[in-house]
């Protein structure tokens, strides 16, 4: 009985007596042997004392629809369908060419829900543009110009309604672009539209113009044009151009990374 306590008592007097030299006098006072420290952990757990480990670390969606269970794969999709957003689309590609069919089956009934969640509103915002246009009213045809283009960058449209809508969305963004009563925002959506089809009747060049006073945001979205027209000449000039090229790169860091691996 001497020992132990004497141990305690250098303990202390060295410094705060260790957990594990208090735990283990406790022990050794009521006759019991050290428990396994997986079991002590275990009881830690179940009183609040610890928290649980996590069994492993966030899981890719790619990698669960690749090596998952089927009440995972089933999960995911789930949360696809509440949850969209656009960088999902390649991920419900994929699950619509599964070889397990109620992982198809479910995929197509997300797919089949989610166009319709896009092509109502897009519906919508044709007959608010025709209220907009009548009355002048800037703001709301600038938001139905970015609610047109994101459903025509969602993937679930057929490519006559995706030129339809970007059509419509350019014609509403050029009419802001001419008010007064907005910022940026048309010119920005313009450029969208112009590195979605890699078309360019002119107005990229007007756009270019401006790209001196632009800010950044909207000089990236300038050079993402200039890349999906192939004007190589002037992207050259918008990244290099100034006084600061390192700067400039910092400004543009993906510009040429792929999208998949992004």
């Amino acid at each position: 009985m001497v020992a132990p306590i004497i141990l305690l008592g250098l303990a202390t007097r060295f410094g705060a007596p260790e957990r594990d030299v208090l735990e283990a006098w406790y022990d050794w006072l009521s006759g019991e042997e050290r428990p396994d420290p997986a079991r002590r952990l275990y009881e830690a757990i179940l009183t609040g004392r610890e928290l649980k480990p996590p069994a492993q670390g966030p899981r890719r969606f790619a990698s669960v629809l690749e090596h998952g269970t089927l009440a995972e794969k089933q999960a995911l999709l789930g949360h696809v369908g509440l949850n969209y957003h656009h960088d999902y689309f390649p991920l419900l590609c994929a699950a619509l060419r599964s070889a397990q069919s109620p992982v198809r089956a479910q995929a197509a009934a997300v797919f089949v829900r989610l166009k319709e969640q896009f092509r109502r509103p897009l519906h919508d915002d044709r007959h608010r543009s025709l209220e907009a246009r009548r009355f002048g009213d800037a703001p709301a045809m600038l938001a139905c110009a970015r609610s047109m283009l994101a459903c025509a960058e969602s993937g679930f449209l057929r490519h006559s309604e995706v030129r339809e809508a970007l059509a419509e969305a350019k014609a509403l963004s050029l009419i802001c672009a001419s008010s007064d009563a907005v910022d940026a925002e048309p010119e920005m959506i313009l450029c969208q539209i112009i590195a979605a089809t890699g078309e360019d009747d002119g107005l990229l060049d007007r756009l270019l113009a401006a790209a001196p006073n632009a800010g950044l945001q909207m000089r990236q979205l300038l050079a993402r044009c200039l890349v999906a027209t192939g004007r190589h000449a002037d992207l050259h000039r918008l990244l290099f151009a100034g006084e600061d090229h390192v700067a400039r790169a910092q400004a543009f860091p993906a510009l040429f990374v792929p999208e998949a691996a992004r």
